[in-house]
């Protein structure tokens, strides 16, 4: 279940915005003036909002930085190291992402702060606050969330920050002392200081990742119970002693657990985040497992299985037989029969190749969690999807995008041939989060296979277990 849809045109900007006359160049020259050329310190961080209180340390050099933010004696990490981006959750567990896909509060850090590609501004508009004029500069690099900086005009400082990603909006205001972020909640309050100390290149390289999450009692392999049944894949969890069940989902970068059943189960959650001392998944135990609390559509499901559930061990997903192994990667062999493929898991999911009408896709997203096959607007344009009669409508994502049935000739994936599949096409409504996809692969497609998910190995092999079509 992908957490985000595809970037989008960009319909929705702040309000208040006049018209300038001013040039990109001009603003960015005056912005300019105040930054420092080579930027080596350390920052302290403390944060408020209501009873909640985050305590971050940051380490900057020149672009890069890493933040270590403690949340309930638990540390976040996330930064950016020669130019890639990189998230690490307190179970150890390292991401790299090309923006933040998970709609989370505590990541939400301004892009002032750590420097933005300048390269992807343009002048949009200015407003006057208080008599002063402000221009805005509207910014998007590649694969990133819109944002809007505000610049004083008379010291070209940036004395705002509006960024948007999905249907949230987050608006920074900056004093000289830190600033104000308003959006995932309430109003926090973050004051800042720099420490007198250097900052090494050693500081912000990214960590190692914790592979053994969910780990496999000796002498696996080990069955998972699954259901494969309804349209989704579901296995029964147990969250602190408490009984439910969670969809498992290649499609979504963390575990996630609805946030009414948190509560039930006596977790305690700040900011969208909490950790369950124990999660049982059949006989594999994680312990410590940190979780991101969200409203999942209203609590029709307790939780969503992601990346933790396939590092550390082989996953195999046998649509036919109707069950889910865990096997050790160290003894694994591929059968005889199966076919590899070169994936992509850098970004938590498997992201492979695919192609529409003879278009090829370079990022369509393997996911356990969506049933339909799905088309990034841009690329179903190239691709020359039509589409069918109807009004948009909501897609099952927790975000919901606006998406319109079409069709496409064929669908060509690894061995398989897929002749005029019906397909969702993701309208650009400027209401989805920015996972640069150019498509989705559901369970339309993968029930035709039975697979086997490297994730660490950044591998994966399958075998067709219905007829399907040759290419």
């Amino acid at each position: 279940m992908i957490l985000a849809a595809f970037a989008a045109t960009l319909l929705w900007q702040p309000a208040g915005l006049a018209r300038t006359s001013t040039t990109t160049e001009t603003m960015l020259a005056e912005y300019r003036h105040t930054l420092v050329p080579f930027r080596a310190h350390v920052s302290h961080f403390h944060i408020v909002e209501g009873s909640v209180t985050v305590d971050a340390t940051a380490y900057a050099l020149g672009s890069d930085y890493r933040v270590d933010a403690v949340l309930d004696g638990s540390t976040y990490a996330f930064g950016r190291f020669e130019g890639v981006r990189w998230r690490r959750t307190p179970a150890g567990v390292v991401r790299l992402i090309e923006s933040d896909v998970q709609g989370d509060a505590l990541d939400r850090w301004p892009s002032a702060i750590f420097g933005f590609d300048q390269n992807a501004c343009s002048a949009t508009g200015e407003t006057h606050v208080d008599g002063a004029l402000q221009w805005v500069l509207f910014c998007r690099a590649p694969a990133d969330a819109p944002h809007w900086f505000y610049v004083d005009a008379a010291s070209g400082s940036i004395v705002r920050e509006i960024s948007r990603e999905g249907a949230h909006v987050v608006t920074y205001v900056f004093s000289k002392d830190g600033w104000t972020v308003d959006g995932f909640g309430g109003l926090a309050t973050v004051t800042s200081d720099d420490a007198d100390r250097p900052v090494a290149t050693g500081d912000l390289a990214i960590p190692d990742s914790r592979t053994n999450v969910f780990a496999i009692p000796a002498g696996g392999p080990l069955q998972i119970p699954a259901d494969f049944d309804s349209q989704d894949l579901t296995v029964p969890v147990s969250i602190d002693g408490h009984p439910t069940r969670f969809i498992v989902d290649t499609g979504t970068t963390q575990t996630l657990i609805d946030a009414g059943t948190a509560g039930r189960f006596g977790l305690h959650t700040s900011l969208g985040h909490t950790i369950a001392a124990e999660v049982r998944v059949g006989g594999a135990t994680a312990r410590g497992l940190p979780m991101q609390a969200v409203d999942i559509f209203d609590g029709t499901f307790a939780g969503i299985l992601g990346n933790e559930f396939f590092v550390g061990h082989i996953v195999h997903i046998d649509y036919r037989n109707g069950r889910i192994d865990f096997l050790d990667r160290a003894t694994f062999v591929p059968p005889s029969n199966a076919i590899g493929m070169i994936a992509s898991f850098r970004e938590g999911m498997p992201i492979v190749e695919a192609e529409a009408n003879d278009t090829i896709g370079e990022r369509f997203a393997l996911d356990t969690g969506s049933q339909a096959i799905l088309l990034n607007d841009p690329f179903g344009d190239r691709a020359g999807a039509r589409t069918g009669a109807g009004l948009p409508f909501k897609a099952t994502f927790l975000e919901g995008p606006e998406v319109h049935r079409a069709g496409i000739k064929a669908l060509r994936f690894g061995p398989a041939y897929f002749d005029h599949p019906g397909i969702l096409e993701v309208q650009p409504v400027g209401y989805n989060l920015d996972i640069p996809l150019d498509g989705i692969l559901g369970n339309d497609v993968l029930k035709h296979f039975e697979w086997w998910y490297d994730y660490d190995g950044e591998r994966l092999w399958l075998r067709p277990s219905t007829k399907v079509n040759a290419p």
